[in-house]
């Protein structure tokens, strides 16, 4: 079939389950560079797409899973890049977003004047180590540990660290603190805790609700539990005397839902100063930083 007609069947079997022609064209580009084991830019040097009958069945149910399941493309892919990495993603295991890594790169520029210190850095809520995994890039020095409450999240941010090589980062499985040695303190406590309402996982488009994880979405007392139960213990596991306490760096980044002010509320009662909201691209709070 010549390649625009077969590029336009792909799309109008998309737009069901996308917000626009252009995010259609997108996945459908994706789904059959997946298939083909080639990039775009090959194929587009051909004017017609021939598949092989496994290929084409295998398109097929993409497709199908795609529209009919709600399963998320990255699922479908088995990978998304996240900070120069490849990070495996599957089902029920949150899938990386684009503003999550956009915090993260900003993290890791702030703390570059530190680069080559022996960092000990905890990430609370690991998922699928996408966090931590790209903080143990970044600081090849530093000793990162990942918790999560998920067994099979846990098993997956293992195989992230051995499909990517990186052997200074450790993970557990844990219900938050209860995972972190005692009297263990961090020079860099990071987090992308559940943060949505009750009352906004109703609102959540299939693909969310259907595949990904509840733990790692919703949280009770409005979107608020797991950044109390974070900010409880976090004064107590900070490094006081740390180098990026010494740069006034920051010592403590979390990600934010809808409600910013009510997390630096909380923090700040439990005694962290020097708190700051930072906006993402879209101009919305979606990070708070701490520093000491």
């Amino acid at each position: 079939m010549q390649r625009a007609s077969f590029i336009n069947d792909l799309v109008a079997q998309l737009l069901s389950v996308c917000d626009s022609p252009a995010e259609a064209t997108s996945q459908a580009w994706q789904l059959l560079e997946h298939v083909l084991g080639q990039r775009k830019a090959h194929i587009l040097t051909q004017a017609t797409v021939a598949l092989s009958v496994s290929q084409a069945a295998a398109l097929a149910d993409l497709v199908l899973q795609r529209v009919i399941a709600r399963k998320p493309l990255q699922y479908l892919l088995g990978s998304v890049p996240f900070c120069d990495l490849t990070i495996a993603v599957q089902a029920p295991t949150l899938i990386p977003r684009p503003e999550t890594e956009e915090w993260v790169s900003w993290l890791v520029a702030q703390l570059h004047p530190v680069r080559h210190e022996g960092l000990r850095i905890l990430d609370l809520c690991t998922g699928t180590g996408c966090i931590a995994l790209a903080l143990a890039q970044a600081f090849p020095q530093a000793q990162v540990l990942g918790v999560d409450i998920a067994p099979e999240a846990v098993a997956l941010a293992q195989r992230n660290a051995a499909d990517n090589r990186l052997s200074n980062v450790t993970f557990v499985c844990a219900d938050l603190w209860a995972g972190v040695p005692a009297g263990q303190e961090y020079d860099l406590i990071v987090s992308n805790p559940p943060y949505i309402s009750a009352a906004e996982y109703d609102q959540l488009q299939p693909e969310v609700a259907l595949w990904e994880d509840v733990r790692a979405l919703k949280a009770e007392q409005q979107g608020l539990a797991l950044y109390a139960e974070i900010a409880k213990k976090l004064p107590g596991k900070i490094k006081k005397n740390s180098i990026l306490a010494k740069h006034h760096l920051p010592v403590m980044v979390v990600e934010l839902g809808t409600d910013p002010h009510a997390v630096l509320q909380l923090f700040a009662d439990k005694g962290l100063s020097e708190l700051a909201l930072h906006n993402d691209m879209q101009q919305v709070y979606r990070w708070l930083v701490g520093q000491i």
